[in-house]
């Protein structure tokens, strides 16, 4: 692995956590959506950066070939990459704001149970209620389109579900992978180096 590829791999890593930083704090929609974009701009390069330093070694060519596997297989990848592709490429929008909702729901036998307990318990008549959920607003991932095919938002990633797919939770998991794949290549360039390699 060629040093110079970690090196630039690692500025756009910094470039993806200030993006990410961002979308995270963000009160305003068109600000997270800039930065959300950005933090895609900034995960692609992470990439492409380690694609061409790869190719030095035939180490190196070994494991960026599982890296490019579990681009395509993974899906909370494989959504990052695609996305950031229709952002680039396309008119789509990646990101959706999604007004906040309220919707009247019928308790649930254990709701009913409590409730009934605790008018009781302070000697109230008994008042069988509706209980009110509250969705605030929020932003949503969309689904993309990229040469030809749809991809939705992610619900696994490395085997495991998904359980918010807002921007500020998928950056973070993809920060952690992206972190570990660049470990990974600074360790291969120093076995480069030790073998005899050029940096």
């Amino acid at each position: 692995m060629d040093k110079r590829a970690v090196d630039a791999a690692r500025t756009e890593y910094g470039r993806a956590v200030e993006s990410a930083a961002a979308v995270a704090t963000a009160i305003d929609f068109q600000v997270l959506e800039k930065n959300w974009t950005a933090f895609l701009v900034a995960a692609g390069r992470v990439f492409t950066k380690l694609e061409q330093g790869a190719k030095v070694a035939p180490k190196s060519k070994a494991w960026w070939g599982k890296q490019v596997h579990q681009r395509r297989t993974d899906p909370l990848l494989a959504y990052l990459w695609h996305a950031r592709n229709a952002d680039e490429h396309t008119l789509q929008q990646v990101t959706e704001l999604h007004p906040g909702n309220a919707t009247m729901v019928d308790p649930t036998k254990e709701d009913v149970a409590a409730l009934k307990y605790a008018m009781e318990k302070e000697t109230r008549p008994w008042v069988p209620l509706e209980l009110v959920e509250w969705v605030p607003q929020h932003v949503m991932l969309l689904p993309v389109k990229d040469r030809g095919v749809l991809y939705q938002p992610p619900s696994a990633h490395l085997g495991t579900q998904i359980t918010s797919t807002s921007p500020a939770r998928t950056a973070e998991l993809a920060l952690a992978f992206l972190d570990t794949m660049v470990e990974e290549a600074d360790e291969l360039s120093r076995e480069h180096v030790n073998e005899g390699g050029m940096l």
